[in-house]
């Protein structure tokens, strides 16, 4: 497994601790984080999925009592096919005053498609 620096800062007290646990257990301060950030990330981590897990149930109950969702949704797409809105304004050609601009608007012109 790759090892990867990382930056730590602790407080004094905690890292003090740290050092004596490391000395008694003659255990790397290194390897003793590792050990604690891997501990809390196994007991975090079913709890989170559960969360997750109720939180992806309630919205598919949400979905599901709404007889109209779809219905809204395909209303609210065809709303702004179909109906202008004066606050979009008009896409126009303009002549470039320099290379950089034209090159500006053509990266531009590439990225809203």
């Amino acid at each position: 497994m790759t090892r990867v620096p990382l930056t730590l800062r602790l407080e004094g007290p905690l890292r003090d601790r740290l050092e004596v646990v490391s000395n008694l257990t003659e255990v790397s301060m290194n390897q003793l984080i590792n050990h604690a950030v891997e501990e809390f990330l196994g007991n975090v981590t079913p709890d989170l999925e559960r969360d997750l897990e109720d939180k992806l149930r309630q919205l598919r109950d949400y979905v599901a009592a709404d007889e109209n969702f779809v219905e809204a949704i395909r209303q609210l797409v065809e709303a702004e096919a179909d109906i202008p809105d004066p606050l979009e304004g008009e896409v126009f050609q303009a002549e470039p005053l320099s290379e950089p601009q034209a090159k500006f608007r053509e990266m531009l012109s590439r990225d809203a498609l």
